[in-house]
């Protein structure tokens, strides 16, 4: 079992031209606005104001890093970085804002060298909507073959155990999460720490 023993807001950025080196390995946050991934980087790291939450969809407009570091049981530490990309759709800013925000959110994923982990959050309530759908298809065809995909299912408490089962039978590695369970957190808190140190 590991744990995250330190988490700090690292900076902010619109591009990834005044991105920060690309030293530590990253793990991105993705999803639809309002889906819940500044919410699951605070459960993550037990700080409830570390990422800022809105009820606004969209209103995260820019690409933000977070330092992390993990412990195990034998008290061995391991440095890496979490990054909250704004959310997919839904966005109230115009349409030349968004064109031009999705160019370069895509290139940041596409070209950002130690991203080692994409966690795909998707609403448990509303499982099959084609922007996660499409979205999922194209991180599968750009997923080079030292990088995750973990799909990740949020508020599953918020549906029914019969739901939640037939979301885990459709496909085993899927996590599904809740702010009232905290072993969904402890979870996927592990199968990231598995990943990353055995890069």
């Amino acid at each position: 079992m590991s744990k995250i023993v330190h988490s700090s807001f690292k900076m902010s950025c619109a591009y990834i031209s005044q991105a920060m080196e690309d030293e530590e390995i990253e793990i991105c946050f993705i999803g639809r606005s309002n889906v819940g991934k500044s919410s699951l980087i605070n459960m993550l790291t037990n700080k409830k104001k570390l990422a800022k939450k809105s009820s606004t969809p969209g209103k995260t407009r820019l690409i933000n890093f977070f330092d992390i570091d993990f412990q195990n049981e034998e008290k061995e530490k391991f440095s890496c970085r979490f990054v909250d990309l704004p959310g997919l759709g839904y966005a109230k800013v115009s349409k030349e804002m968004k064109k031009d925000w999705g160019f370069h959110i895509k290139e940041f994923i596409e070209k950002r060298k130690n991203i080692k982990i994409f966690i795909y959050l998707v609403d448990a309530r509303h499982r099959e909507l084609d922007i996660d759908k499409n979205s999922l298809e194209y991180f599968e065809s750009i997923k080079q073959e030292h990088q995750y995909i973990i799909k990740v299912f949020t508020k599953s408490d918020k549906i029914t155990k019969n739901q939640a089962r037939s979301i885990k039978i459709k496909n085993n590695q899927n996590i599904l999460v809740s702010s009232f369970d905290k072993n969904s957190i402890y979870e996927l808190n592990d199968k990231i720490y598995e990943i990353i140190t055995n890069a």
